[in-house]
């Protein structure tokens, strides 16, 4: 279902046609007025009951003009691609019908190989903001009490918590080793996180990181000592990326398309210059991108450190003869990447940081065109300078690739955690003995909670949202 609101340029009156996919969350804009190029910020409030559902920057909203309207055309979905400013004739029937075309609904069918799959990719892509909607922030509050060893209060909270969760392997909450296992499990599954990844990345990552605890009797001497040399941090590095994680999902309602298409496959597939996504505020993605990036680098000795340890037994040696202290001393933090050889152990997920643009984007050396939704990244670096042009649903996609890289670091750590329990004599209640890897478990199906979610559709089939239609529920922690 599609709404029409018609909007005008506030300093030159141009007429807007917004077409609108009616769904789930709410759908920010930005429109550059191809008048006078004005730029128009809009939100179209889809969340909240509310008689008031368009929001307005330098433009305002003008009574329906229907079928005399001849224009230009702005459509807007959160869940799928959209058409780029286009005019549109709604003069006579012909030309209306022309003019209409697909909905963004019923074009996002055609992007996949089946509408089955591309029914399934947006419902997925969705639950993890679903889930951050709701249940986030005492998840978190689990991890704090976690990493300030308030085991008291966090075992008993953390059992009943996964009593809730269908597919959790774990039973029951005596020791560190089980709740670290909880947490994680929760944290990649009934988040939704693993509908965020796509599944081959997520499984590269854990098959890596099993080489951690490839023999877990006896862990490799020079691994243990890594786990041993790093265990004071892993508190401080898990917190450090959730906060990345929050501020992620504060973006990841703009994302869903892209999230949906790429976990598909079909993302390189569309028609970049015809199709985008209307949704998403370049400036908030910039900073998460910026963000995560400086993360990355200030993390990156940890996959640095593994390589050593696998290839050359020692956590300290790195390839090209330098100390893993040397690290320290470079003039910028983006060459730590010379420190990776790609071809060795725990390099690989490494390959798709895009060091230009994070310059330019740290210099402030760039410009989006929202009508044809094209960044230009300018990086000067000693006189010279490179250009790189991508569209706005490219850079959404780079911005997850720095995101799947966080989770592949924090697969890391949660691996050489284990590794440091088990040194310490701490391994799993007998209760949790039988426990499935959480790859396993994802090959299965995603966690759900037992209870259906508030934002979920409800399984009556009326598309409504379960909290508008036959029940409510608190969610899944606080319940």
């Amino acid at each position: 279902m599609t709404n029409n609101e018609f909007i005008s340029c506030d300093i030159c009156n141009e007429i807007f046609n917004l077409r609108i996919q009616m769904g789930n969350y709410n759908i920010p804009f930005n429109i550059v007025c191809p008048n006078c190029s004005t730029k128009i910020k809009g939100m179209y409030n889809l969340e909240n009951d509310s008689s008031e559902r368009l929001f307005l920057t330098n433009a305002h909203k003008v009574e329906e003009i229907g079928e005399s309207f001849k224009g230009y055309c702005v459509e807007l979905s959160a869940e799928f691609p959209t058409k780029k400013m286009f005019y549109r004739d709604l003069s006579s029937p012909d030309k209306m019908l022309k003019a209409s075309g697909f909905t963004p609904f019923l074009r996002n069918l055609t992007f996949y190989p089946s509408h089955e799959l591309a029914t399934k990719s947006v419902q997925n892509s969705m639950r993890f903001a679903d889930f951050f909607k709701e249940d986030w922030d005492f998840l978190y509050a689990y991890f704090n009490l976690f990493w300030n060893e308030k085991y008291d209060i966090l075992f008993p909270k953390l059992e009943k918590l996964i009593s809730k969760i269908e597919t959790s392997p774990i039973n029951k909450v005596n020791n560190k080793m089980d709740a670290a296992m909880s947490l994680h499990q929760i944290l990649v599954t009934a988040t939704g996180l693993g509908s965020v990844l796509p599944e081959s990345s997520l499984t590269e990552y854990m098959e890596i990181a099993k080489v951690i605890g490839k023999d877990t009797q006896k862990p490799d001497s020079s691994i243990l000592e890594y786990s041993n040399f790093l265990k004071n941090d892993f508190n401080n590095i898990e917190k450090n990326a959730l906060d990345v994680v929050s501020s992620f999902s504060k973006i990841y309602n703009q994302l869903i398309p892209v999230v949906a298409l790429k976990n598909s496959s079909v993302l390189d597939t569309i028609d970049k210059d015809e199709f985008g996504i209307m949704t998403t505020n370049f400036e908030e993605l910039s900073s998460f991108y910026a963000q995560s990036y400086e993360w990355i680098l200030d993390n990156i000795d940890i996959v640095i450190g593994l390589n050593n340890a696998v290839e050359r037994g020692d956590s300290q040696l790195c390839f090209n003869k330098k100390s893993l202290d040397d690290l320290k001393l470079l003039s910028t933090k983006y060459n730590k990447l010379d420190y990776l050889k790609s071809e060795e152990a725990f390099s690989k997920p490494a390959e798709n940081l895009k060091n230009r643009i994070r310059n330019a984007i740290q210099h402030f050396s760039r410009e989006i065109d929202y009508s044809t939704q094209k960044i230009t990244f300018i990086d000067s670096h000693r006189g010279k300078e490179s250009t790189e042009r991508i569209f706005l649903i490219d850079f959404a996609s780079l911005c997850l690739e720095n995101f799947y890289f966080v989770i592949y670091i924090l697969e890391l750590i949660y691996n050489l955690r284990k590794i440091s329990y088990k040194s310490e004599g701490i391994i799993l209640s007998e209760e949790n003995v039988n426990v499935k890897s959480t790859q396993a478990i994802l090959k299965n199906e995603p966690a759900k909670n037992k209870k259906i979610g508030r934002n979920k559709l409800c399984p009556c089939g009326s598309g409504l949202k379960y909290k508008k239609c036959h029940g409510k529920n608190r969610g899944m922690v606080n319940d």
